[in-house]
C-alpha cells in the first residue's frame, strides 16, 4: 500500500484532464498526478479518427489522435506524473483518494486539490427500454467506433442506428466508408440531436435515410439480431402502430445520449444539477465541495472538444491558485451575497457554470442549450430589470451549444442572472434619415462582406442623395413589404419633392434598383445572419437593428 500527500490529483486523462494537469503545472504546481483507468492517456480521442478537432483552440483541423498527441506531448514535456490502469474507488470531501493499480497495488493519496475529469458514458438499451430479445449485434455507437477504428473489426453489414447524436451520425458515415449499408438513422425527435455540420456531412452527403419522429419499438432475432420494428411517433412520443415497419438488419447501434460519470462526485458529497447531470460549478469550475473542481463532460456534455479543453484549463489554473494559497475559492451555497446565481430562463434547458464570483476580473463564458430549435431569436442575460447581454441568432438548436460571454465589469451589481432565449416576431433595420452623413461605409462593407470586393453597385444598401437639399437616404434591398405601388413618381417630404422610385423599398419590376451586375439576379438583404454589417459599421447611428419579441 502506498500513502502520500499530493498537491493536485486529476482523475481522468481525456482532453479536459490533460488540459487541467498542464495548466496547473504551468501555473507553478510541481506535484501534479493524473490517475487514468485506461491503458493510455487521451480518453476516447484515439478512436475518433475523423477530423474537426482543434479548430478553435489550435486553429487547425485535426483528427482525434492528433489532438490527443498535442496534449500528451505537453504532459511528457512538463514531466507530469501519470498512472495508467488505475481505478479510483473512493473519494471523500477531505480530498482523500483510494485507487488501485496492478503494479502499485492500493494507493492512498491525500490531495491539496482534486480535479474531476471522468468524462461521460453512453446510454445503453437498459435506459432506452426497447422491447424484444437481446441478441448479438446490439451495441452502442461508441463501442462500434472502437471496434472499427482501434480493433479493426466491422461490427455488421446492414445497420440501423437509433438516435442522431454526433457519434451516431459520424458512425453512419464511417460504416458507409467501410462498405456497410446504413439502412436508417432513426430519431424520435423532429430534429437531429447533434451538430448541424454532422447532419450535413455524415447523413445528407452520403444519402443515408434519416427518419425524424420515428423510433425502434422492438428487436427481432435470437442468437443474432435479424431486424427491428420502426414506427412513427407523434409530438408526445406516442407510437402510431399503423405506421409500423420491419427493417431487416444484422446490427443496431444506439446513439441515444451521454451521461456524465459522477459516481465519485456523489461519493464526495458534490451537489449535482439535475438538468446537466453534472456538478454545480462556479466560473472557476469549483464544485460545492471546497478544493474539488470539475471540468469537461463530467460537468455537462459539451459539443466541441475545444470547450472541453478550455474548461480543463480553467479548472487546472483555479486548483493551482487554491493550492498555492493565493485565494480561497470555496463558495458554499449559503454565500449568496458573494456570488451571482445563473439560472435558465425561457426556452433555455440549462446553464453552466451556475454561479459567478462578484469579484471576478475576467469575462465569463456561460454555456447553454436551448429547449427546442428556433429561428430569429434573441438570447439575453439580465436580472429582470436590466439586460447586460443581448445577441440575435438566426437559428439555434438543442444539439449545438450557445456561448454567452458576460463582461466582468457588468457583473458587480447583480445577485442573479437569468439567461433567456426569446423568439423575435419581426426583425429589420431602422433608418434615421436625419443622422445619415453619406459616408457610404455601409455600401462598402455590404459589398465586401458578400462579394469580397468594395463595389457599391453590388451592395444591398444604397445611399440616395438629393443634391439640392444635401439630404442622404439609405435604401435597403428588401425584405419587401406587401404594399402596392400607386405609380406616383414623386413624393413630397418637408416641402421638398423626391423621386419616389428611389425611396421606395419595394422591389419594382419597372425600375429595378438593386440588380447584381452582369446578371438578372435581384439583390435582397439577408440581414447578414441576423447581425447586419451595415448596422455594425454605421458610426452616425443612422442604421439600428429593430426587433420585437413574441408575447
Amino acid at each position: 500500500m502506498i500513502t502520500r500527500d499530493v498537491s493536485l490529483v486529476v482523475i481522468g486523462s481525456g482532453p479536459a484532464g490533460l488540459a487541467a494537469a498542464i495548466k496547473a503545472k504551468e501555473s507553478g504546481i510541481d506535484e501534479v498526478v493524473i490517475l487514468e483507468r485506461s491503458e493510455e492517456l487521451g480518453g476516447l480521442l484515439h478512436q475518433c479518427v475523423h477530423n474537426g478537432f482543434g479548430l478553435l483552440c489550435f486553429k487547425e483541423d485535426l483528427t482525434g489522435p492528433e489532438f490527443a498527441c498535442r496534449l500528451i506531448e505537453k504532459v511528457n514535456e512538463l514531466g507530469i506524473e501519470y498512472n495508467l490502469e488505475t481505478m479510483v474507488i473512493e473519494l471523500n470531501a477531505r480530498r482523500n483518494i483510494k485507487a488501485v493499480n496492478p503494479q502499485k497495488g492500493v494507493m492512498n493519496l491525500n490531495a491539496g486539490a482534486v480535479v474531476l475529469a471522468m468524462g461521460c458514458r453512453e446510454r445503453t438499451y437498459h435506459q432506452v427500454g426497447v422491447m424484444g430479445t437481446r441478441p448479438a449485434g446490439v451495441l452502442t455507437a461508441g463501442t462500434a467506433q472502437r471496434y472499427i477504428n482501434v480493433e479493426g473489426y466491422l461490427p455488421g453489414k446492414e445497420v440501423v442506428i437509433l438516435g442522431s447524436g454526433d457519434i451516431g451520425m459520424i458512425m453512419a458515415r464511417r460504416l458507409t466508408l467501410e462498405g456497410a449499408k446504413v439502412l436508417a438513422v432513426v430519431e424520435k425527435l423532429p430534429y437531429v440531436g447533434g451538430l448541424k455540420r454532422n447532419e450535413v456531412q455524415c447523413i445528407h452527403d452520403f444519402d443515408i435515410p434519416l427518419y425524424l419522429q420515428h423510433t425502434v419499438t422492438k428487436i427481432h432475432g435470437n442468437a443474432r439480431i435479424e431486424g427491428v420494428t420502426m414506427v412513427e411517433v407523434d409530438g408526445k412520443g406516442d407510437a402510431n402502430k399503423a405506421t409500423e415497419r420491419l427493417i431487416g438488419c444484422d446490427t443496431l447501434l444506439l446513439s441515444v445520449g451521454l451521461i456524465p460519470e459522477n459516481e465519485l462526485s456523489l461519493q464526495a458529497g458534490v451537489k449535482l444539477d439535475l438538468l446537466t447531470n453534472g456538478p454545480f460549478v462556479s466560473e472557476r469550475m469549483e464544485t460545492t465541495i471546497p478544493g474539488i473542481f470539475a471540468c469537461g463532460n463530467v460537468v455537462t456534455v459539451y459539443d466541441l472538444v475545444d470547450y472541453v479543453m478550455w474548461s480543463g484549463e480553467i479548472a487546472g489554473k483555479s486548483a493551482a491558485t487554491l493550492v498555492k494559497g493565493k485565494k480561497t475559492q470555496a463558495r458554499k451555497p449559503k454565500r449568496g451575497k458573494e456570488s451571482i446565481s445563473i439560472k435558465a430562463g425561457n426556452n433555455v434547458r440549462f446553464v453552466s457554470p451556475q454561479s459567478i464570483d462578484k469579484e471576478i476580473e475576467d469575462d465569463v463564458d456561460i454555456y447553454i442549450r436551448v429547449t427546442e430549435p428556433m429561428r430569429n431569436v434573441e438570447i439575453s442575460a439580465g436580472d429582470g430589470n436590466e439586460d447586460i447581454y443581448k445577441k440575435i441568432y438566426r437559428a439555434v438548436t438543442p444539439g449545438e451549444m450557445v456561448v454567452v460571454r458576460i463582461p466582468a465589469k457588468q457583473l458587480k451589481t447583480h445577485n442573479e442572472l437569468v439567461i433567456k432565449c426569446e423568439k423575435l416576431a419581426w426583425l429589420g433595420i431602422n433608418i434615421n434619415f436625419e443622422r445619415c452623413t453619406g459616408c457610404r461605409y455601409c455600401e462598402a462593407i455590404c459589398s465586401f462582406g458578400h462579394f469580397d470586393e468594395v463595389n457599391p453597385v453590388k451592395s444591398c444598401i444604397r445611399i440616395y442623395n438629393d443634391l439640392q437639399s444635401n439630404v442622404y437616404f439609405p435604401i435597403i434591398a428588401g425584405p419587401y413589404t406587401d404594399a402596392k405601388c400607386t405609380s406616383q413618381r414623386f413624393v413630397v417630404i418637408q416641402g421638398i419633392e423626391y423621386d419616389a422610385c428611389a425611396l421606395c423599398p419595394i422591389c419594382c419590376p419597372i425600375r429595378p434598383f438593386f440588380m447584381e451586375p452582369g446578371t438578372e439576379n435581384s439583390l435582397k438583404c439577408d440581414m447578414c445572419g441576423m447581425d447586419p454589417m451595415c448596422v455594425q459599421f454605421c458610426s452616425s447611428g443612422a442604421l439600428t437593428l429593430a426587433t420585437e419579441k413574441e408575447e
